[in-house]
């Protein structure tokens, strides 16, 4: 004779799937695992070369293990939308945005319920809007990944520049004026914010949702509490 079990969970934790199952973006967790694998497209503008090449060089020593076979998608990543035109939008980390904020709110959302037991739904909800606020995912980007320097935005049009271009001493020059120095200007919290979810959205676009998963709680997760 066949037994059937019932697996019982408390009430609590199945409010908080619930609310798990209804993200707060409009992306959905099924489309992007239906989405995970779409060509890259070519940028609609041309990207300041020596910055692209520095950039490539920075994420290899930052992410070794992530192999970037779609060269372009994390050129983009580090692309503001206030750093070109409307018709160049969809060259920028603009499109990526919502896919890794979905992500983050998906594999964060699990991450807070295995580690912390017994949460309460207005802990969970107060914990997942502190693991993917701007001032948190920035500081990922700034102190952990010490990528800031990178990101390109209105500030960055000087890039395009011949004097800035002509040597690599301009280039660092920019690099310096840019970057974790005393003068200069921090990158706005929002603007470091969509670079993180950005990444997150490329390595799941270039290597599928474990590559995704793994990345978001290897380089993200640790470093925003």
């Amino acid at each position: 004779m066949r037994r059937c079990c019932k697996l019982q969970a408390l009430p609590g934790v199945l409010s908080i799937l619930s609310d798990m199952a209804k993200p707060r973006t409009s992306t959905s967790y099924q489309e992007l695992l239906r989405n995970s694998h779409l060509p890259a497209q070519p940028l609609p503008f041309l990207p300041p070369p020596r910055w692209a090449a520095e950039l490539s060089r920075v994420l290899h020593r930052t992410f070794p293990d992530v192999v970037q076979h779609h060269h372009t998608r994390f050129l983009q990543v580090f692309v503001h939308p206030s750093f070109t035109t409307a018709a160049g939008v969809s060259g920028t980390m603009q499109p990526l945005v919502a896919i890794g904020e979905s992500l983050l709110e998906r594999i964060g959302g699990l991450w807070i319920l295995a580690t912390f037991e017994s949460t309460r739904r207005e802990e969970y909800a107060s914990l997942l809007a502190l693991l993917t606020s701007d001032t948190a995912l920035c500081r990922v980007l700034r102190d952990h990944w010490r990528l800031e320097h990178m990101v390109l935005t209105d500030a960055s049009a000087d890039l395009f520049s011949r004097q800035r271009l002509s040597s690599t001493k301009g280039l660092m020059c920019w690099l310096s004026s840019h970057g974790s120095v005393n003068g200069a200007q921090p990158l706005p919290e929002p603007y470091g914010a969509g670079c993180v979810k950005a990444m997150v959205a490329a390595v799941l676009l270039a290597h599928g949702n474990d590559a995704a998963e793994h990345f978001v709680k290897s380089e993200v997760l640790p470093y925003v509490l």
